[in-house]
């Protein structure tokens, strides 16, 4: 995991200290990507930027739940950016080309 973590540490810009936290992410986001992939083939370097997005899906939900106490700020000029629900959101459109149709 360290390979796997070093490189979303480096894709999120996390500090040092951070290391743990980001562990864990990467962590999760293999478990998640692997999950959706299952047994389709999908190159190393897609499989690699689904996790890349996946794991900094899960990064900004923990930013953004540090900044909601930043929406009462009557100085704020704009609105936080609100993380998708699903962390494999932006995943699914990368990895849909290789995983096939859907049953319905």
């Amino acid at each position: 995991m360290d390979e796997t973590t070093d490189a979303l540490m480096a894709y999120l810009r996390a500090d040092s200290n951070d290391r743990g936290f980001v562990d864990g992410i990467a962590t999760a986001a293999v478990a998640l990507v692997s999950g959706l992939i299952g047994t389709s083939t999908v190159p190393p370097e897609v499989s690699h930027e689904a996790i890349m997005l996946t794991g900094a899906n899960l990064w900004s939900k923990r930013v953004a739940q540090s900044e909601v106490q930043g929406l009462m700020d009557p100085n704020l000029s704009a609105i936080p950016a609100r993380p998708a629900l699903d962390p494999l959101a932006q995943a699914r459109p990368l990895l849909a080309p290789y995983l096939g149709p859907g049953i319905a």
